[in-house]
């Protein structure tokens, strides 16, 4: 028996652990919560019946350890607002000791009625534990909902929100037609500490929006906007959702929800938690297609081999191997190449370069990050197997891209498609 079990266990480990990490606060209790998951699975083994369904098995394992620490540590299963804000109210997921100390700090008469919510009673049952009429226990909780939500996220709460999505006026969002000036030039200086908190152009918080503008053959060619409209779970997981709504100039058509995404953002890690394909308001060919961070297809961009805690939000120093033929590396994970002075039309930039070969070794990106951790521009290159099948280009456009910059990474050749700026760098 113990042999099957080690054999199972070592297939599903990854996703275990992901599971464990994404959910829990910190990182030693989180490898505390997987030992006693693999423990009590090893001794519970020989009731599974069904070798089979040795994952979900051992997922509700771990669901039930994760959660048996919350109850112990904070009499709840997870640390959730959902009974105290509105959901479209609040960002990634909540720090469990900065949720306690924000409580802490409102008035008392506030904060315990918030403590009742949170411990599952209703409003009126509060009201009459504490004596008082259901109607201020109402009012109470409308403003201790107003005072913790300015407390927790101070940067949210103070700016108008709701301007995410694109107006048909503004769906260029100031980007030239014409690809502005481009130039960048390597820097002879040591490698800087950089935290970056984006991802696909945006940071990943509510409230949030940014856009980028696609050029092809030096042209405009789409303008998209992405938002952060409200707060996910998945898989017992906090998060947020991004949604992207794409503007092309050429069919003078705006696609809402041209991707829809949902991610959780760390004090170290920005960790994708789900995606959806074929989620288009007008795409009815396909169904909508939901891939999730437990299965055994996701991966993680990383500066190493560690495939478990998400993209880590301080960027290494990490340069790919340089071969007389290209570069060489691995797959996923993220390659840094030095210091730049970047140019974009009248803006300059002291910049990082980051190159990423995708895990299905058809892409490649090259990324430049300004010392503030703000993405500027990207560099996408596809193999000429890509283009074979794609659909994203005509006949001329096709032709025009075998005039461009290649690149040569693990000995196949790839060519520049477009580049990608962000309205920041504008």
């Amino acid at each position: 028996m113990s042999a099957v079990f080690e054999d199972l266990l070592a297939r599903h480990r990854t996703v275990i652990e992901r599971y464990v990490h994404y959910r829990m606060p910190g990182r030693f209790d989180a490898e505390d919560v997987i030992q006693e998951t693999y423990m009590a699975a090893y001794e519970g083994f020989g009731r599974l019946q069904d070798p089979a369904l040795f994952k979900p098995w051992l997922l509700s394992i771990a669901k039930n350890q994760v959660n048996s620490w919350y109850r112990k540590k904070y009499r709840v299963e997870y640390v959730s607002l959902d009974a105290l804000l509105d959901a479209s109210d609040v960002g990634n997921e909540m720090d469990v000791c900065t949720f306690h100390d924000t409580l802490s700090r409102l008035p008392e008469h506030l904060a315990e009625i918030l403590r009742r919510i949170l411990d599952g009673y209703r409003q009126e049952q509060i009201a009459e534990q504490l004596g008082i009429p259901l109607g201020t226990v109402k009012s109470r909780l409308h403003e201790a909902r107003r005072q913790f939500r300015a407390a927790y996220f101070p940067d949210i709460y103070t700016k108008e929100r709701g301007k995410g999505i694109m107006t048909k006026k503004d769906y260029l969002h100031g980007f030239p037609v014409e690809i502005p000036l481009l130039k960048v030039e390597k820097r002879d200086m040591p490698f800087p500490s950089i935290r970056c908190e984006e991802e696909a152009f945006i940071i990943p918080r509510l409230g949030m929006h940014n856009a980028e503008g696609t050029y092809r053959l030096g042209r405009l060619a789409l303008v998209s906007n992405c938002y952060v409209p409200k707060r996910a779970r998945i898989h017992e997981v906090e998060g947020v959702k991004i949604c992207r709504d794409t503007y092309n100039l050429r069919a003078d058509h705006l696609y809402k929800n041209e991707a829809v995404w949902f991610t959780q953002l760390t004090d170290e890690y920005i960790r994708n938690l789900a995606s959806l394909r074929f989620d288009e308001e007008e795409d009815t060919d396909y169904p909508t297609s939901i891939n999730t961070f437990l299965e055994e297809s996701y991966d993680v961009c990383v500066n190493g081999n560690d495939r478990i805690h998400g993209t880590p939000i301080q960027i290494l120093e990490n340069p790919a191997i340089e071969a007389k033929d290209g570069l060489r590396g691995e797959l996923n994970v993220r390659y840094t190449q030095g210091v730049y002075e970047v140019q974009i039309g009248k803006r300059a930039f002291e910049a990082i370069k980051i190159i990423c070969a995708s895990n299905h070794a058809l892409t490649v990106t090259e990324t430049f990050i300004d010392l503030n951790g703000r993405m500027l521009w990207m560099n996408w290159y596809e193999s000429d197997c890509s283009l074979t099948y794609s659909e994203n280009y005509g006949a001329e456009t096709l032709a025009g891209i075998q005039k461009n910059p290649t690149l040569i990474f693990n000995e196949t050749l790839y060519r520049l498609t477009e580049i990608r700026i962000s309205e920041y760098a504008l």
